[in-house]
C-alpha cells in the first residue's frame, strides 16, 4: 500500500486527482488540502510515502513547501504538479521523485505511480541491507557497528543531546523543552545557537563513522529517524516482560544477563535518573525473585506452617507494611528494594533485620518515621519461619548481586 498527501489550492484539480489515485489499486490518500500549511503539517504527522504538491500557490510556493516536507519528513518523496513546463527543471533540482502536468493524464499518472513504487523497493532494500547499529545504555553510553570501536563525539555536550533525543524518541520534545533541560538558565536564543550547533555535530559524528542518513537521521523537529539499530535496554526490558511472564530459572538469569550495568551510568546526566531507577528496580526484582525460587526448590521452610500469602515480593511486602495502617506514599517493595541495595553498599548493616529496615527509613526523611514503624510493626507480626525466610533471602540477594 503506498499512502500519499495531496496539496493542491484549485479544489477541482484536487478532487479530480484523488478520484483518478482511488480509482488504482494499493494507493491510499490520507488527506487532500487546498491549504498548503494545513497539508505541511499533515505530511509531518502522517509521514506519507509521498506527496503530490501543486508548485504556484498564493499562501506558499510549492518550493518553499517542498522544502519544508523534506526537512520534516525525509523519506517522503515530492510529486509536482505544475500547469508550465519550466517548473520541471526546478523540480529535479529540489530531488523530486518526478512532475505531472495539468491537466493529468491516467497514463502519465500511472507511469509516475510506477517510479513511486520502483523508488520505494530500492530504498526498502537499502535499509534492509544496512549494517545493524548497536546502541548501548546500560553500563555508559556508546554508538557502534559491531566489532568497532563506538563513535567519537566532538563534544560532551552534543553525546548528551543524542542520548537525550534516544531517552524521549517515543515521545519526541519539542526544541523548546529541549531547551530548558540541556541548556537552562542561557538566553534562549543563545540556547537555541547551541542546539542546532550540537545537532550539526551529531550529524558530522555520525557520517565520519560511516552512519548513513538512511539509518540515523534528525528532522526539523529533532526527532530521530531510524533503521535497523538495537537497543541493549529493548532486550533487557523484553527479557523483563518474559521473566516476569513465566517466573522460571532460566528467564530470571537470561534477564540479569542482559542487565550490564545501570542506564547511562557515570555519565552524571540528571534526566536520566528516573529511568535508571526504574531499571534499576525491576534488576533488583528478578534478582530478589530468582534467590525466593531458589530457596522455596531448596525447601528452606515448610510452606504449610508459613503465612498463606508468603510470596516474596512486592505484594506481599506491602501487604504487612499496610498491617500498621499507615498510609504510605510509594509501596512496600520500593522500601524492600532500596534495603536490598543498601545492603550490597554496607553488608555490615545485615546484623538485624530491624536495623536494616530502620535504615530504609532514612532514605525517605519526608515519611522516615511511618516507614520505621510499619517496617517493624510487620516483623512483630511476622513467624520465626518467615523471619528466617527473609533473612536468608537478603543474604542470598546480596550475594547474588555482588555476582553481577
Amino acid at each position: 500500500m503506498i499512502n500519499i498527501v495531496l496539496i493542491d489550492d484549485e479544489r477541482p484539480a484536487l478532487r479530480e486527482l484523488e478520484y483518478m489515485l482511488k480509482s488504482i489499486n494499493d494507493i491510499q490518500v490520507l488527506g487532500s488540502f487546498v491549504n498548503p500549511i494545513q497539508g505541511i503539517e499533515s505530511v509531518s504527522e502522517l509521514k506519507p510515502d509521498a506527496v503530490f504538491l501543486d508548485i504556484s500557490m498564493p499562501q506558499l510556493s510549492g518550493v518553499d513547501a517542498a522544502s519544508i516536507i523534506s526537512d520534516r519528513s525525509p523519506e517522503t518523496k515530492i510529486v509536482f504538479i505544475t500547469a508550465y513546463n519550466r517548473y520541471a527543471v526546478k523540480a529535479f533540482e529540489l530531488n523530486a521523485l518526478d512532475y505531472l502536468l495539468k491537466p493529468v493524464s491516467q497514463e502519465r499518472l500511472e507511469t509516475m505511480l510506477d517510479r513511486l513504487k520502483e523508488s520505494m523497493i530500492n530504498r526498502r532494500e537499502a535499509v534492509v541491507a544496512l549494517p545493524t547499529l548497536y546502541i548501548s545504555r546500560l553500563g555508559g553510553f556508546n554508538v557502534f557497528f559491531e566489532g568497532q570501536s563506538p563513535v567519537e563525539w566532538y563534544s560532551t555536550k552534543a553525546e548528551e543531546l543524542f542520548a537525550f533525543l534516544l531517552h524521549n524518541n517515543d515521545e519526541p520534545l519539542s526544541r523548546e523543552q529541549i531547551i530548558y533541560t540541556l541548556w537552562p538558565g542561557i538566553d534562549p536564543l543563545i540556547a537555541d545557537e547551541h542546539l542546532d550547533d550540537c545537532i550539526y555535530s551529531i550529524r558530522k559524528s555520525l557520517l565520519d563513522y560511516g552512519i548513513s542518513t538512511e539509518q540515523v537521521s534528525i528532522d526539523e523537529d529533532c526527532k530521530l529517524i531510524l533503521n535497523n539499530v538495537k537497543f541493549d535496554t529493548d532486550s533487557f526490558n523484553e527479557s523483563f516482560r518474559r521473566a516476569r511472564e513465566h517466573r522460571s530459572a532460566e528467564h530470571y538469569d537470561e534477564c540479569l544477563s542482559h542487565y550490564t550495568g545501570k542506564y547511562l551510568e557515570d555519565c552524571g546526566w540528571l534526566w536520566a535518573e528516573e529511568y535508571r531507577e526504574v531499571l534499576d528496580r525491576q534488576y533488583i526484582s528478578i534478582v530478589f525473585n530468582l534467590v525466593k525460587l531458589r530457596i522455596m526448590s531448596e525447601q528452606a521452610f515448610n510452606t504449610e506452617e508459613s503465612d498463606s500469602g508468603m510470596q516474596l515480593d512486592e505484594e506481599l511486602i506491602y501487604q504487612y507494611l499496610n498491617r500498621a495502617n499507615i498510609k504510605l506514599s510509594n509501596k512496600g517493595f520500593q522500601y524492600c528494594a532500596s534495603a536490598i541495595k543498601l545492603a550490597t553498599e554496607n553488608p555490615q548493616l545485615i546484623i538485624k533485620m530491624e536495623d536494616l529496615y530502620e535504615k530504609v527509613g532514612e532514605l525517605y526523611r519526608e515519611n522516615a518515621k511511618n516507614v520505621s514503624r510499619a517496617i517493624r510493626y510487620s516483623l512483630t507480626h511476622l513467624n520465626t519461619t518467615n523471619k528466617e525466610f527473609l533473612s536468608r533471602a537478603v543474604y542470598e540477594v546480596q550475594f547474588e548481586l555482588n555476582k553481577q
